[in-house]
């Protein structure tokens, strides 16, 4: 151990030495990095430079030290407390087990949920974050972590953990640590950076509360900002922070996580109301990581607000329609513990099929596929609370059958009104304006070469009848039957 210390110690000193070159800087980092240690004590200096090096000038560095501070806050983290029960104790049903949809595995699904109102009974519950569990059947014993942390507070909060709480309760570090993090433009970057998700993750894990509140207020200054050089690194910034934020919160109380949902639900509208091309991958990726490995039943904030973006449709911008899809996507991440909520989106998405733009109805067969890929056959199993498929098809096949009918129809009418109109050659009866108007909602119809005909021989044949018509029906006339002038 004492040997272990002077290495550590003289690694952190020699940072002192200001005749370093970069280079030697970061292999020194490298090698603190390997040498962290959660049985021994880290010495005080190494975590001194592990901090200050986050505001490093240098970009490699400074990724080092994320690392670092990351590992840091996975080793000082407090214990969690574990339970373990068996299975006969837990479940309600105890017939003879079978892969797929059966009673003792419904209380791990989010069918029918209902979040405990009181902190002993959110403590009580026992949330299965893995989604293997119960679908095959029950381990004898199951252990899981009760929804229960001890937490560090000012009192009791040793030194080597003060130093990471002190350095990020300091709002000007962390202001001058975003800035870093968005300036930062190198191809690397263009990706969601999972090390820095685990450093968030780790700090609000360990800490709480107490730094949402600095947090926050960066968060908006980030989505707010318009300049182009730095828009994508601050929507990039901001999905890493959120992610950490929301997977850190994993055992906090149930009157933490209201606070904190109070903040972020506001703050997730906004971001969704204004997605780009440039920052639509980042916050996908920032829901992705936010729920995975986790209970639905413990992420049931973030799930209903994904519910809500079913609801939010949008006919005036495409991409915000094809994005809000995108994001219902992520719940897939949840694979067979959504039953309800999948049936819900099979239905909503069923009704959008025929939507007039190509990009949300491929949206909407992704999401469909993926709803209908929990009906499988299994051996001696069963698939019954997730959409189905053979139902699904036969009513596919109703509105295709249905719209074979109206397709094989309309061009007989249409050839109906061609006849009704060139029927008076010099004349025009009182129904020709009406068909005319009829023919004409129809002329950008595919293969209806004999309407085309029929119109341009009425424009020949008519030029001095304009008084059989009304002001509205010439404009239309005028548009569909007179070529437009181009002038070179």
């Amino acid at each position: 151990i004492c040997s272990y210390n002077n290495l550590m110690e003289k690694l952190a000193s020699s940072f002192y030495n200001h005749t370093l070159t970069y280079r030697q800087q970061i292999i020194i980092m490298t090698f603190i990095l390997f040498l962290l240690q959660k049985q021994i004590q880290i010495p005080l200096s190494c975590i001194r430079i592990m901090v200050d090096f986050l505001t490093h000038e240098n970009n490699d560095i400074r990724k080092l030290a994320e690392q670092c501070v990351s590992a840091l806050c996975r080793i000082q983290k407090p214990p969690r407390i574990y339970l373990e029960k068996s299975s006969h104790d837990l479940l309600y049903y105890t017939n003879k087990t079978c892969p797929g949809d059966r009673n003792d595995n419904l209380w791990v699904t989010y069918n029918d949920y209902q979040p405990p109102k009181t902190q002993i009974e959110w403590e009580q519950t026992c949330f299965l974050d893995k989604c293997y569990y119960g679908y095959y059947e029950w381990p004898k014993i199951i252990k899981y972590p009760m929804n229960k942390r001890e937490r560090y507070t000012k009192e009791t909060m040793p030194e080597h953990v003060a130093i990471l709480y002190n350095q990020f309760m300091n709002k000007n570090f962390i202001t001058k640590l975003i800035q870093y993090m968005v300036l930062e433009n190198e191809e690397s970057e263009t990706s969601f950076n999972t090390h820095r998700f685990r450093m968030f993750k780790g700090l609000f894990r360990n800490f709480g509360l107490d730094l949402i509140d600095h947090f926050m207020e960066q968060l908006n200054i980030l989505i707010h900002e318009k300049t182009k050089e730095k828009y994508e690194g601050c929507h990039r910034v901001a999905a890493v922070i959120v992610a950490g934020m929301i997977r850190g919160s994993k055992h906090w109380t149930l009157q933490m996580l209201d606070e904190l949902w109070q903040k972020i639900i506001p703050f997730l509208n906004e971001v969704c109301a204004n997605l780009s091309p440039e920052t639509l991958l980042y916050w996908g990726a920032c829901f992705k990581f936010a729920m995975e490995d986790l209970d639905p039943r413990r992420m049931y904030r973030l799930i209903e607000f994904i519910r809500t973006l079913i609801n939010n449709k949008t006919t005036v911008n495409t991409f915000l329609e094809t994005s809000r899809w995108f994001l219902v996507l992520k719940l897939t991440i949840f694979e067979w513990r959504i039953p309800a909520l999948w049936c819900a989106i099979n239905e909503y998405a069923k009704e959008m099929l025929d939507h007039p733009y190509k990009a949300v109805r491929e949206y909407i067969a992704n999401v469909l596929s993926v709803s209908l890929s929990f009906d499988i056959k299994l051996p001696n199993g069963q698939s019954t609370r997730h959409p189905d498929a053979n139902l699904f098809i036969d009513a596919i096949r109703e509105r295709l059958h249905q719209a074979i009918e109206i397709y094989e129809k309309k061009p007989l009418g249409v050839l109906g009104l061609c006849a009704i109109v060139l029927s008076s050659p010099y004349d025009i009866s009182n129904y020709v304006p009406a068909a005319l108007i009829l023919l004409c909602e129809h002329l950008h119809d595919p293969d209806l070469i004999q309407l085309k005909k029929a119109l341009s021989e009425f424009r020949r044949t008519h030029h001095q009848h304009r008084e059989k018509f009304t002001d509205d029906q010439l404009v239309i006339f005028d548009d569909v039957l007179i070529s437009p002038n181009y002038y070179v």
